[in-house]
């Protein structure tokens, strides 16, 4: 997983001391229809958006950036700094930045006049008595999935508000609703992006905010997260997308177009919904292997005999590593198969067969819920019967029966298998099985 931001120590997070580092990308129409069409032709975009400086993405009080250093959010409010120098121009509050360390200090080309200096030196000890430090509260789960929480950090401010619009989810038709026509692919919005193209139809004038804000709404009905989030923050999402150009340049610069579901585009807002960070994070593309390295084979020759046995249970994948749920990894995972080298086999020593390839791809919600009995979860089954009188071949009443049942079954965290083995022989009759299993396969949904 290439996860591009928070907690772990492989990720990176790339903060903004000023507005110079942001690209800053013409908003024609002209311009941003083309750098949509061809993202491919984008380099060098920031990751990451944080109103580090007062006024920066909104007026928030409360300016924050993450640290490179231990990874926790510094924020400091800006409402003790609220007055103005002796210039009579400069609010002390604009003259602050939150640098990638997670320290308060003055912007590198701040001018204090000198009257002012123990003013606003004692200003900023006071900022950094009132900072508020926020961790993450559980560990970042990497799932392209869209997630709401009010408890994602911990720490001195327990009221921020994390939202992930993941591309996992299907497309959402608005395309009835009043005014989207004017909204780009509105007849198939991802999660992802949703949001985003119907912002830039605001944006462009095609549609007034009060429409955009509407259609938001009802595309929030139709997404993963109906209910979740109020109307008032969709709006102000739309509004701030349509209305700042530091936060609509950081989306369309993403990487991302409106069909990817390896990515998620995350936002942070305070407890007053003021935004305090988006993100984008990019997801693994890569298929699950597992490699197995089975084989079994025995055979049954008795004058009369029923015979079943079991092999152990072993676990195929921890499931929960590739998603929070079990419809979420079908939905990122929607098939399996085995390698060409796996199969089932069962014969007779008259040379009677049945043998079966497991390389084809199967619909991974095919995998049901905890095993409760035997055979319940079989997927892959081969089988011989020359029972007497159902094959005339084997007169005198010499005959054998032989299933392999191969069982997958999933629980609330991993996947399993084994095999199931039944078998009856009369009159000296022969019957084997052979069963290897070598690499099994996850299908991501982007291969």
């Amino acid at each position: 997983m290439k996860q591009l931001l928070i907690i772990l120590s492989t990720l990176t997070t790339l903060t903004l001391a000023s507005n110079s580092i942001i690209n800053t990308i013409d908003d024609t129409n002209t311009t941003i229809n083309k750098l949509l069409a061809n993202k491919s032709s984008i380099s060098d975009s920031v990751t990451s958006l944080f109103n580090n400086q007062y006024g920066y993405l909104n007026d928030s009080d409360i300016i924050t950036n993450q640290s490179i250093i231990d990874h926790k959010y510094y924020s400091y409010d800006t409402s003790h700094a609220n007055y103005l120098l002796s210039d009579g121009k400069t609010s002390a509050r604009t003259l602050f930045i939150v640098n990638d360390k997670g320290e308060l200090v003055y912007k590198k080309d701040a001018i204090i006049p000198a009257k002012d200096k123990v003013d606003v030196n004692n200003t900023k000890q006071e900022m950094i008595s009132h900072k508020k430090i926020d961790s993450i509260n559980n560990i970042y789960n990497p799932y392209s999935k869209s997630e709401y929480s009010n408890k994602y950090f911990s720490g001195d401010n327990t009221d921020w508000q994390y939202i992930q619009f993941g591309g996992v989810e299907k497309h959402i038709d608005i395309s009835q609703q009043a005014g989207a026509d004017k909204v780009e692919h509105s007849s198939s919005l991802s999660e992802t992006l949703g949001l985003y193209y119907i912002a830039k139809a605001a944006k462009n004038n095609l549609i007034d905010n009060t429409i955009a804000n509407k259609i938001g709404q009802y595309f929030m009905t139709q997404s993963s997260l109906k209910g979740q989030i109020n109307d008032n923050l969709i709006n102000i999402i739309i509004n701030l997308i349509s209305s700042n150009n530091n936060v609509f340049n950081f989306i369309y610069s993403a990487p991302m177009n409106v069909n990817d579901k390896n990515y998620s585009i995350n936002y942070i807002f305070d407890k007053d919904n003021n935004l305090i960070e988006v993100y984008y994070t990019e997801f693994d593309k890569s298929n699950i292997e597992n490699s197995l390295n089975y084989k079994w084979n025995d055979s049954y020759n008795w004058f009369s005999s029923n015979y079943s046995d079991y092999s152990n249970t072993y676990t195929i994948v921890k499931w929960t590593d590739y998603a929070s749920d079990w419809n979420t990894f079908t939905n990122k995972y929607p098939t399996f198969n085995f390698d060409a080298n796996s199969y089932l086999k069962v014969s007779t020593g008259s040379g009677k067969e049945d043998y079966k390839s497991l390389n084809s791809q199967v619909t991974t919600t095919n995998i049901k819920t905890n095993q409760q009995k035997d055979i319940d979860n079989s997927i892959f089954q081969v089988n011989i019967s020359t029972w007497p009188p159902y094959d005339p071949n084997y007169p005198g009443g010499v005959g054998t029966a032989i299933d392999i049942y191969l069982e997958l079954w999933h629980d609330d965290n991993n996947i399993y298998w084994k095999w199931h083995i039944m078998s009856a022989t009369f009159l000296g009759s022969t019957s084997y099985s052979d069963i290897k299993l070598n690499n099994i396969t996850f299908n991501n949904i982007m291969n």
